[in-house]
């Protein structure tokens, strides 16, 4: 029987409705109980809790993986590249005919060929479709160890976020659609990510950078969070001079240093016979490879009949593109003003979330899946301030990001043709409708926090002492 892709919609929309439906009753029913646990009360051994619930998503994931998920336009890419870089070796970005993606995945699709090769795995079959699935399960499973690390670390005693936060971002219904329906990487992308601030936040800025360059690595949509540590590290330089104490800055070289050395070692195998500025090429024509206003994105472009509409199209008296740079620019300068006006404890990340969003809702180039790495980050921040508003923004980009994926994989998988113009226009104004209530939450969250005491450094860090020189 062959189903259209309006069936593959609204299966896929009906399904996602039903967990997202549980996930609230399991909050609404046992939310009470679970907040008011004393910190007397806790569990004595919660590492072996989460051991179980890591455990079981990994299985779940990796059998989904192989029994649902069927190779696509994407996982072709994966399967040939993993083949032309274990055949090619460094010389892979000369000899195929098409790579985008910069070199901190081929490696990890090197390692997955030669075992691959080794084991004499069938490379058609669905045992070498979950080991390609693993890297990036192993990168969701991250991303919940980080959700578990924050409540541990922001909500002390409290059993139900401890466990809540991770269990609904590992089985969000996007993460399977992403994941491992579709095969993406955007989950170790967000978690690398979020690994970043989260290790940043520690004092532990040296990790934190490494962990920022493995994300610039593996995507370039990573690049986007850069204004973000730049105003972090001109803060940093700001209140050192202030306090008079030079640490902090000497700090934050050693973690630059590190991080530029890390990412020279990675691609200088792959430079041989380019131009010592070839990875800024790849990383800008990889972001404007499709010049279009948007490519299946839900956002304000999408709103105004620019998903699949060429870059360069009128659209109210400029061009999409014009729009798009004045947006980018108009995006990094608030982001800044969001960063010195907030509340030192978590406004790394907010201006880092408010910063990828507004590029997502405002700017051209967005793909359907690009909004993914919000999830981990904005239910981090409801972890971090206890703003319920955050839980209701997280469900909002939960379906948002869904039903992007899902008309993206409705008009891939079924016969025929998608008329996705009415769920483009509706979940384009619902995610236009949450970056405006997001931006004015901001607005007067800021102006109300920023007369609070803070501390003098950046994210609550404080000057070096005798036993802090040995974390770095």
């Amino acid at each position: 029987m062959v189903l259209d892709a309006n069936f593959y919609f609204s299966t896929f929309l009906v399904v996602g409705a039903l967990v997202l439906g549980i996930f609230y009753w399991g909050y609404a029913r046992s939310k009470d109980q679970w907040e008011t646990v004393s910190p007397l009360k806790q569990i004595k051994k919660p590492d072996r809790t989460l051991l179980f619930l890591l455990l079981g998503a990994f299985v779940i994931k990796l059998c989904f993986a192989a029994l649902v998920m069927t190779p696509h336009f994407d996982y072709q890419y994966f399967f040939r590249w993993s083949n032309e870089v274990y055949e090619y070796g460094f010389d892979v970005y000369q000899k195929s005919s098409f790579l985008d993606y910069p070199p901190g995945y081929l490696y990890i699709l090197y390692v997955i060929r030669w075992l691959a090769g080794l084991f004499q795995v069938d490379l058609t079959g669905p045992v070498y479709r979950m080991m390609m699935e693993t890297p990036v399960i192993l990168g969701e499973l991250l991303g919940g160890w980080v959700l578990y690390k924050m409540a541990e670390k922001c909500r002390p005693g409290n059993r139900f976020w401890l466990y809540f936060a991770p269990t609904i971002y590992l089985f969000n219904p996007v993460c399977f659609l992403n994941v491992n329906f579709w095969g993406q990487v955007d989950a170790l992308l967000a978690s690398l990510m979020m690994l970043s601030f989260y290790l940043v936040g520690q004092n532990k800025w040296v990790a934190g950078a490494l962990a920022f360059t493995g994300a610039i690595l593996l995507k370039p949509q990573a690049l986007m969070m850069t204004p973000v540590y730049l105003y972090f590290i001109l803060d940093c330089g700001i209140t050192s001079i202030r306090q008079r104490d030079f640490r902090p800055i000497g700090r934050a070289v050693l973690a630059l240093g590190c991080a530029f050395g890390v990412f020279v070692l990675v691609c200088l195998p792959f430079s041989a016979g380019r131009g010592p500025l070839w990875m800024m090429d790849l990383y800008f024509n990889t972001m404007v490879s499709y010049s279009l206003a948007s490519l299946g994105a839900c956002n304000l472009f999408g709103l105004f009949d620019g998903s699949g509409t060429w870059v360069y199209s009128p659209f109210f008296f400029l061009t999409f593109s014009q729009w798009s740079s004045i947006f980018t620019v108009l995006c990094v300068l608030a982001a800044g003003v969001v960063y010195f006006v907030s509340k030192r404890e978590h406004r790394l990340l907010l201006s880092a979330l408010w910063l990828y969003t507004s590029l997502y809702t405002l700017t051209a180039f967005m793909h359907e899946r690009y909004l993914f790495p919000t999830l981990i980050m904005v239910l981090s921040l409801f972890l971090m301030n206890k703003d319920r508003f955050y839980l209701r923004l997280y469900v909002g980009f939960s379906i948002v990001n869904y039903a992007c994926t899902a008309m993206a994989l409705s008009a891939y998988y079924a016969v025929g043709s998608f008329d996705h113009a009415a769920p483009m226009y509706v979940f384009s104004f619902i995610m236009v409708a949450a970056f405006v209530l997001f931006t004015r939450h901001v607005v007067l969250s800021s102006w109300r926090e920023h007369k609070c005491p803070a501390s003098p450094f950046p994210n609550g860090t404080q000057p070096l002492t005798q036993t802090d020189s040995s974390q770095n």
